[in-house]
């Protein structure tokens, strides 16, 4: 029996939408992120990047529906 790997439309519009954000945000972290020597500098760098990822709903479709999130995991 053949598995159906197709994506729904609702998964296609979150591919294009994390693509999107990939391509206008997460390309600006390495250049952040290289100004500082220390690793929890660099850490701490990132959480703009975090909050706008949050923003934007990424971070609720990892939790399930369960506890408040999208659960698309």
């Amino acid at each position: 029996m053949a598995i159906d790997f197709t994506l729904s439309a609702q998964q296609r519009a979150l591919q294009q939408a994390a693509r999107g954000f990939a391509r206008t945000v997460l390309t600006k972290v390495r250049p952040t992120i290289a100004a500082f020597a220390k690793p929890e500098d660099r850490f701490f760098a990132t959480r703009p990047f975090y909050a706008e990822m949050a923003n934007n709903g990424f971070v609720h479709a990892l939790v399930p529906e369960a506890f408040g999130g999208q659960g698309l995991s």
